[in-house]
């Protein structure tokens, strides 16, 4: 006897994010002109991903070798096997092959091998932290506002922004930053929004934003800022932070260039 086995593997999707649900689906046909004895399809990479539910007909997995034990296939029959699995990892680009070999002669072998890619995309933790360097001030005096942005990873965090509010009640005298560049928006002439461009961040990488603004009237400046990635943050409770003083008139005739350290 002679036969000729086709085989083909799809993924449900091409890429994904980490945690998402593939389904990859395997067919194998046979073209004849006889049946073939003893069919078996190995699969190779597929244990790289989290196994949820197989379901295949007439078929034992050998789950050990990742083997599909099919057994006689007859001539112009087809068989189907379908497996859902989970991106347990991420940044990586996984091809699962499907090979189908039968006891039977089989002539022509090229149709026998295929394959599919699936892309899991990075993901990243962006945190960010803003405080201010001393509180309460007095109106008139400098006060530095210390913005740190961290990619806790596991991947890198790609176009990374970070966005902070200015209040009205200060004016903006200098900053220096580690990394990026720092963009002002402004509203009649007055600055209302920051918007630092990071850009790319490494798993543990840091930069840091500093801006030094002076208070001009009493009362209580709350400063608000915001991180966010191209790269997929899949833990945003911590890509928000705000920093509060309170601005206080200076009653005391002294001079006092660093600021009150207990005023009334």
């Amino acid at each position: 006897p002679v036969c000729d086995l086709i085989i083909n593997i799809d993924a449900s999707n091409d890429t994904v994010n980490y945690g998402d649900v593939v389904e990859w689906i395997v067919v194998v046909s046979n073209d004849g002109p006889n049946d073939a004895s003893n069919v078996s399809v190995s699969l190779s990479d597929l244990e790289s991903l989290g196994l949820i539910v197989l379901n295949s007909s007439n078929d034992s997995f050998d789950l050990e070798n990742y083997e599909w034990i099919i057994g006689d296939l007859e001539s112009g029959d087809e068989i189907s096997l379908n497996i859902i699995t989970k991106a347990n990892k991420s940044n990586e680009n996984i091809i699962v092959l499907a090979d189908v070999e039968t006891s039977t002669y089989e002539p022509n072998k090229e149709n026998n091998h295929d394959n599919d890619t699936l892309e899991i995309l990075p993901i990243c933790d962006i945190s960010v932290t803003k405080i201010a360097d001393k509180n309460p001030v007095y109106v008139d005096e400098v006060v530095n506002w210390i913005i740190n942005v961290t990619n806790n990873g596991p991947d890198k965090a790609s176009e990374v922004i970070v966005n902070g509010s200015f209040p009205e009640s200060l004016e903006f005298v200098i900053y220096e930053l580690t990394k990026g560049d720092l963009e002002t928006v402004t509203d009649d002439g007055n600055i209302v929004e920051l918007i630092w461009e990071v850009g790319d961040l490494e798993s543990s990488e840091s930069a840091l934003l500093v801006i030094s603004s002076k208070a001009l009237e009493e009362g209580t400046v709350v400063n608000s800022v915001s991180a966010n990635s191209f790269t997929l943050d899949r833990n945003q409770s911590n890509n928000f932070d705000s920093a509060s003083v309170d601005v206080i008139l200076n009653e005391s005739d002294d001079d006092n260039p660093d600021g009150p350290e207990n005023p009334d």
